[in-house]
């Protein structure tokens, strides 16, 4: 499988925590962070908004699964448990 790629993406990352805090903002449609991010937020807002727990850089996203979804993303077509590659390109 060939890696995912982040084309398209804003990507931003902040180092110097326990682990880095990620978040990967897709089209206007919305974003993908790690569980630093609180999905509750993102539904305030009626963002797009996807959570993966447990990575570490970018890449990790694209091979972990859905942790947490928004309604917004679940409207997408994100689904929990889904592949995180699968769920980015919806946000693409």
């Amino acid at each position: 499988m060939a890696a995912f790629s982040f084309d398209g993406f804003d990507l931003g990352r902040i180092d110097g925590l326990a682990r880095p805090l990620l978040v990967a903002r897709g089209s206007a449609q919305g974003y993908a962070a790690c569980a630093y991010v609180d999905v509750g937020v993102a539904e305030k807002f009626e963002e797009a908004c996807i959570i993966f727990s447990g990575v570490a850089t970018h890449a990790d996203m694209a091979g972990s699964d859905v942790k947490k979804a928004s309604p917004a993303a679940l409207a997408l077509g994100v689904t929990v448990g889904m592949k995180g590659a699968d769920a980015l390109e919806l946000l693409r």
